[in-house]
Order: C-alpha cells, then sequence, then structure tokens
C-alpha cells in the first residue's frame, strides 16, 4: 500500500467506535448527574438554610432579571417611576430561578435517560423527562431503567410543587410584614422618615418610654428580614405596594431612633443597643448576598445634630446633659450601620432624596 501505510481491520474500528460511543454516553451520565446535584444544591440553599450561601443558580436569575430591568428602567429614570416598575422583581425573579431549575432537571435527566440506554436517543429522551417531572407520564420508557428514573424525576416534579404552594406564600408574607412595619415608620415619621422624627412622634404622643419596647419589636423583625431576603435578595429589590415607601429608608430611621435612645435620651433603653447589633448583622448578611459594597454616607454634622435635639427637647424628649458627649456616642452608633444601608440604598436604587440620617 501506498507510503507504508497499514490497514485498519474492521474488527478494530468497530472496537474503537464502541468504546467511544461507550465514553460518550458515560460522559452524558455524569453531565446529567452533575446538573441534578445543581438544582438540589440550589434547592436547598433556597429552602432549608438560615444562612446565605454562594448559588449559582440564584445569582445567575438575578443577573438575568436585573439585565431586563436595566433595559427598560435606565439609571436615569425618575424614583417614582424605579418604585412602580420594581415592584415586579421579586415575582420576575422567581420565575426565572424556577425555570431555570426545571430546565436543570429536564437536562439533567434526559442525558441519565440517554446514557443509561432508557431512551434510544436525545429527543426520545427529553420527551421521557418533561414527561416524568410534570408527572404526566404520557412518555415513561417502557424499560426497568426508564420507569425507576422516571420515579424519581416525578418525585423531584412534585417537590417543585411544593416549594411553589408552600415557600412562595412564605416569603409573600414577609413581604407584607416588611411592608406594614415600613408602613408605621412613614405614618409616625413622615416622609422621608427620620430617626429624630420618630424619637419626637412617641414624646408628643406619651409614650417616650416605649421606645425600649419598640426596639425589641424592631430586632425581632430585622433578624427575620436578615434571614429572608439574603435567602431571596430580589425581596430586597422589590417594592412595598406603597410605592412611596421603601425599607431601607425606614431602617434608617429605625437605627436612628435606636441610636438616639441609647446615646442621646435620658431615658433608659438597653434593647436598642441589642438592636444595633442584630441590625449590623444582617445588614451585612443582606450585603454580601446582594454582592453590594458599603457607601460613605454623608459626614455628621454637629450643628444638624444640635438642630435634631431641640426638635426632640420641644416635643418633650429629655436629653442627656452633656451634649459634646452625647454627640460623640451617637457618631460612633450611627457609623456603624450607615454606610452599609448607604451601600444597600445605591444597589437597590433607592435615591438619596428618600432618606435621611439624622445628624447628618
Amino acid at each position: 500500500m501506498a507510503g507504508g501505510a497499514h490497514p485498519v481491520a474492521p474488527g478494530h474500528e468497530y472496537a474503537v467506535i464502541a468504546v467511544i460511543d461507550a465514553l460518550t454516553h458515560v460522559a452524558a451520565v455524569l453531565a446529567g448527574g452533575a446538573c441534578i446535584v445543581v438544582f438540589f444544591r440550589s434547592i436547598v440553599i433556597a429552602v432549608f438554610l438560615q444562612r446565605p450561601r454562594y448559588d449559582a443558580v440564584g445569582r445567575i436569575s438575578a443577573a438575568i432579571t436585573g439585565a431586563v430591568f436595566d433595559t427598560v428602567l435606565p439609571r436615569s429614570a425618575p424614583q417614582a417611576r424605579v418604585d412602580r416598575v420594581l415592584v415586579w422583581f421579586w415575582p420576575l425573579t422567581q420565575f426565572v430561578m424556577i425555570s431555570a431549575w426545571y430546565t436543570l432537571v429536564i437536562t439533567g435527566f434526559a442525558a441519565v435517560y440517554w446514557g443509561t440506554g432508557a431512551s434510544p436517543d436525545a429527543v426520545h429522551a427529553l420527551i421521557a423527562s418533561g414527561s416524568s417531572l410534570s408527572t404526566l407520564g404520557f412518555a415513561t420508557p417502557s424499560n426497568l431503567r426508564g420507569e425507576v428514573l422516571a420515579i424519581i424525576e416525578g418525585g423531584i416534579g412534585l417537590f417543585i410543587v411544593v416549594f411553589l404552594l408552600t415557600f412562595i406564600p412564605t416569603y409573600l408574607a414577609a413581604q407584607q410584614a416588611r411592608a406594614d412595619r415600613v408602613a408605621g415608620v412613614y405614618a409616625r415619621a413622615g416622609t422621608p422618615p427620620t430617626g429624630t422624627a420618630l424619637v419626637a412622634w412617641h414624646c408628643r404622643a406619651g409614650r417616650r418610654a416605649a421606645l425600649d419596647g419598640l426596639c425589641a419589636e424592631w430586632e425581632s423583625w430585622i433578624r427575620e428580614l436578615g434571614v429572608t431576603h439574603s435567602q431571596s435578595p430580589g425581596l430586597a429589590v422589590t417594592r412595598s405596594y406603597r410605592h412611596a415607601e421603601n425599607w431601607v429608608s425606614a431602617v434608617i430611621a429605625m437605627l436612628d431612633a435606636a441610636a438616639i435612645a441609647k446615646d442621646v435620651t435620658d431615658d433608659p433603653a438597653p434593647t436598642a443597643t441589642v438592636l444595633l447589633v442584630a441590625a449590623e448583622q444582617s445588614l451585612s448578611d443582606l450585603t454580601d448576598a446582594l454582592r453590594a459594597a458599603p457607601v460613605s454616607a454623608p459626614p455628621p454634622s454637629q450643628s444638624a445634630f444640635d438642630a435634631a435635639c431641640r426638635e426632640m427637647e420641644a416635643a418633650g424628649a429629655r436629653l442627656k446633659a452633656d451634649r459634646d458627649a452625647a454627640w460623640r456616642a451617637f457618631v460612633t452608633s450611627q457609623r456603624r450601620y450607615a454606610d452599609l444601608l448607604v451601600g444597600l440604598a445605591a444597589a437597590i436604587r433607592v435615591g438619596p432624596e428618600t432618606w435621611r440620617l439624622t445628624g447628618r
């Protein structure tokens, strides 16, 4: 033969093709298994873990949703329009994430169906996978391997349905609780709400001593917000049904009021310290979940602080005699959460005209 080439025996060719085909099927099973593992990791993080974890599916879903909203909502859009449109952010993020889960499971099991020989080709494997995940069973493979895989995939489909029926209403309840808490702050502290106005309202209402108890309520709520909004960061972006109100502005007023109760007023408020520590942890977790960066808050102004003190005294507040010491203690307390909240406000597109830090 020309060039000294040797003919390849037909049997050897068939053996090579068989090995390649076997390796291809093994690779398909491994790839499909990887898709299923990614799905399980994502849904376990979303449903069961009580602390933030990196989830590629959640991050990609949020990135896709964010790209859509950035397209229809330019950075120059007025705040009122931003608030109206971003009401839809969390629902769309959930829809994209659930679609991603279904895609991972259908694709993963289709690869396993084909790789194990339960389905003869990729098209039939994909149809069989969709049939099993939807629990319709119209195209279950007529062999033992296919039937076992169909049972497993059908169970996963039912699990996703249970998630939709149980956990999503839980998040909606958390969003409603946030809206109610925020509305209460706006009703008492104006628009934008401030810690000064919140303390002054309680003094005028004869509820000066109730601030400590209120701090205990806020502590419980801020811990819950840290968990729910870190597990589902789209909630942090989504606005309340009252478009002119947002949770960041309300939290700024709450924490400023707690810092005032702790450092400025002459009434004991031991729970305020606990609230500020809990809030710092929750805000740090949420900053990590949103991949937001702290932003330097406006510099403190003692003249603005003195004006706030006069407003509170006019409302009947009893303030500490050493105003300079109170000012220094308040600035130290406020510094622990101010940059976190300003960074979160920037990340979720809450304009600086909608919030106000006391003494700044």
